[in-house]
């Protein structure tokens, strides 16, 4: 947790003099320094490090399910601000929220769905195509009682083709959710099928993830401003009471 010590040699004056001038003067500085300094970890260095730490595909992520708790009251020794990732209301963000904490502190992801580089045009940097969205386009669902697992597949594959519907599969890797985009026999009568692996579950295959520290090294930028947020806050508030 981040915190700024207002008793040091730099800041001892104006500390002393927000204390003599009015009781509401010092908790309101700091007050808002630690509100200045949440949002500084939001708008600015929280970005910074995702940027540095991630494959950041959607430029307004860490924006958008970023959320400040600000500073409230006048007592200082309850007085905090808190920022952090929140999913903001979007529910389909909950488990990749859910999920920025383990990107923290490293551990094991089990929840959710990855989107794999054929949804991503062939290169893992870019963004999802908008087509190719879980919820988006044609889905094949159900299956026939009366077919073994490989002709239901083919089945699929052919209906998948003909509709340019995705599917799910399960296999010895995982499940995916795949398209296909072109069926074939061959010459001795065989059927040749390729599709794109669009997503893959990762409740069946855990994902180990290293410690990225992105949040910790956010805040220690912003540590680094706080002592001159407190002085242009005790100025502010001088210039408050003495007007």
């Amino acid at each position: 947790m981040a915190s700024i010590n207002v008793n040091t040699s730099e800041l001892i004056r104006y500390t002393d003099r927000l204390n003599r001038l009015h009781r509401s003067a010092f908790p309101l500085a700091v007050r808002q320094t630690l509100n200045d300094a949440a949002f500084d970890v939001k708008n600015r260095t929280l970005l910074r490090s995702a940027d540095k730490n991630f494959t950041n595909r959607s430029p307004n992520f860490f924006k958008r399910f970023s959320k400040v708790e600000k500073a409230q009251g006048f007592s200082i020794d309850r007085m905090s601000a808190v920022v952090g990732m929140h999913h903001n209301g979007v529910n389909s963000a909950k488990t990749a929220i859910e999920n920025m904490e383990t990107q923290e502190s490293g551990g094991t992801i089990k929840k959710g769905a990855a989107y794999l580089k054929d949804a991503r045009g062939g290169n893992n940097r870019r963004a999802v195509a908008k087509r190719n969205y879980f919820r988006s386009g044609k889905m094949l669902t159900g299956a026939s009682r009366r077919r073994s697992a490989k002709s239901q597949f083919i089945a699929n594959a052919f209906a998948s083709k003909k509709y340019g519907a995705k599917f799910s599969i399960k296999t010895n890797s995982g499940r995916y959710l795949i398209q296909v985009t072109s069926i074939r026999r061959t010459k001795n009568g065989d059927i040749k099928i390729k599709s794109r692996n669009l997503m893959k579950d990762r409740s069946m295959k855990p994902v180990n993830i290293k410690a990225t520290h992105f949040a910790s090294e956010a805040a220690r930028s912003t540590i680094t401003k706080m002592e001159s947020f407190y002085v242009r806050n005790a100025q502010k508030q001088i210039a408050r009471v003495l007007r």
